[in-house]
């Protein structure tokens, strides 16, 4: 069982409960978003949800973010995870959208091509609200027209206007 996490504030958080099995399979089990919770209430909201006993959490570099006011240095997205629950101990994510969109690619691939036989995929979703949230994000996102294995970066703001969150 792993997790993994993309924080935000003004832009929506989201954390993924994912298994995987001996023969390479991952399954993702279902997904939690948020918006305006700070890192505390997002910990506390994860632990309600799925608990913490995760193998590993993997989470964009900016939870490692130093922000400092008056000489005084806040806490990052990581240690007020850890702080939380030491049991959510945030791991650096791979953040390249190219191996990521390749990888993804991979994992869902189903349709015979010249190396790879017709097959199931290697990446499968459980049918929960929060997936089919993802889902359709997922089939929304496009290519960098400059690059074609690259994700075209959005503003994750205008995406969210579309999805009312309420409270979790």
């Amino acid at each position: 069982r792993f997790g993994a996490f993309d924080w935000g504030f003004d832009h929506p958080w989201c954390f993924g409960d994912f298994r995987a099995d001996e023969d390479g399979n991952v399954f993702l089990v279902d997904t939690l978003w948020g918006r305006e919770d700070l890192p505390d209430a997002q910990a506390d909201k994860i632990v309600k949800v799925f608990g913490s006993d995760f193998r590993y959490i993997v989470a964009g570099h900016d939870c490692w973010n130093k922000v400092k006011a008056r000489g005084e240095t806040t806490p990052t997205v990581a240690e007020q995870f850890w702080n939380h629950d030491p049991r959510l101990r945030l791991d650096k994510a791979n953040t390249s959208r190219e191996s990521g969109l390749t990888n993804f690619r991979l994992y869902t691939q189903w349709k015979a091509t010249e190396h790879h036989e017709e097959r199931v995929p290697k990446f499968r979703m459980f049918d929960t609200a929060g997936n089919r949230r993802l889902l359709e994000q997922l089939e929304a996102m496009q290519v960098d027209l400059k690059n074609v294995n690259d994700a075209l970066k959005v503003d994750a703001v205008v995406i969210d206007e579309a999805h009312n969150l309420g409270d979790v």
